[in-house]
């Protein structure tokens, strides 16, 4: 797959369009969801502390280099872990 869970890392093999979504069951703190694209902010959610906090984005990828990592914010960066509850898609949607 082009989704590695050990670093978080989509990396996809083929260039075009992504519709990339990432949910979790959010906690109590209000945890707010970022994606990154090559390490560099792309976006994030507004999030509200006990609900379930959503993203979905469209990401322009290369098929080779360009990868997207997904993080949680609940007072600094922490890249994606085995949390339970997360949902990550990707899939391509044209060029």
């Amino acid at each position: 797959g082009w989704f590695t869970p050990s670093t978080g890392r989509f990396l996809p093999t083929k260039a075009g369009k992504y519709k990339v979504n990432f949910t979790f069951p959010n906690n109590a703190s209000g945890t707010q969801l970022s994606i990154y694209k090559n390490d560099t902010y792309w976006t994030a959610s507004a999030s509200s502390a006990g609900k379930q906090d959503g993203l979905s984005t469209i990401v322009d990828m290369n098929g080779s280099t360009d990868y997207i990592d997904f993080r949680f914010d609940s007072g600094g960066d922490t890249l994606w872990s085995t949390t339970a509850g997360i949902r990550i898609q990707a899939h391509h949607v044209g060029t």
